[in-house]
């Protein structure tokens, strides 16, 4: 409820509140359980002229893994090209979690090979997830998985960016935005990281 307040106070301060502002309220209400809050934050987003974007998808997906509607949040996940909506390397590593936890070895390699035609390298949660599929007795179709997805030996180092240019612009907004609602360190809010 505080929340609530706190965001329609500062919504009505701004002329367009942005995106991620949504993103950050819709997300606590989705971890909270309050589907219909969520729900509600979505469709005023829309509403409002805000544009959904990346993190938003990110944000449903999340949440209907959470609820345990894989084939859901698999099916949003498929639609976002065409929605022009750029898949992240956060919304991979969930699904691809989810996946390996279900033992679906073959929507994993599906999912990689989506990932690789992207140009997204698997991060370190992804790792954790295929060194499970390992341990599960997926011993060679993992070990093939990760040979095709990471970096041979010429490549020394893989570096990953914090920020890209268009995020900084928004920072400050959406920064200021966590600030009110009293969250330390606000910008690990706004997903302006590589997810």
């Amino acid at each position: 409820d505080e929340v609530a307040s706190v965001w329609d106070e500062w919504r009505t301060s701004q002329k367009h509140p942005c995106s991620e502002s949504y993103n950050i309220v819709m997300g606590l209400f989705a971890k909270n359980g309050s589907d219909t809050e969520a729900v509600t934050v979505f469709r005023r987003m829309i509403d409002e002229g805000a544009l959904p974007n990346c993190r938003t998808y990110t944000v449903i997906i999340e949440h209907l893994l959470g609820s345990g509607n894989l084939d859901s949040a698999f099916q949003v996940f498929q639609m976002l090209p065409q929605m022009s909506i750029k898949r992240s390397l956060k919304q991979y590593s969930v699904l691809v979690a989810a996946l390996c936890q279900n033992d679906q070895i073959d929507l994993v390699k599906t999912l990689l090979d989506e990932m690789r035609i992207d140009g997204i390298l698997p991060g370190r949660a992804m790792q954790n997830s295929l060194q499970q599929l390992q341990e599960a007795g997926y011993v060679e179709e993992t070990k093939e998985l990760l040979r095709e997805m990471l970096p041979d030996e010429r490549i020394k180092t893989v570096a990953y960016s914090h920020f890209l240019p268009k995020q900084v612009c928004k920072f400050n907004a959406c920064f200021e935005f966590a600030c009110l609602l009293g969250m330390q360190g606000g910008h690990q809010y706004t997903g302006f990281r590589i997810l």
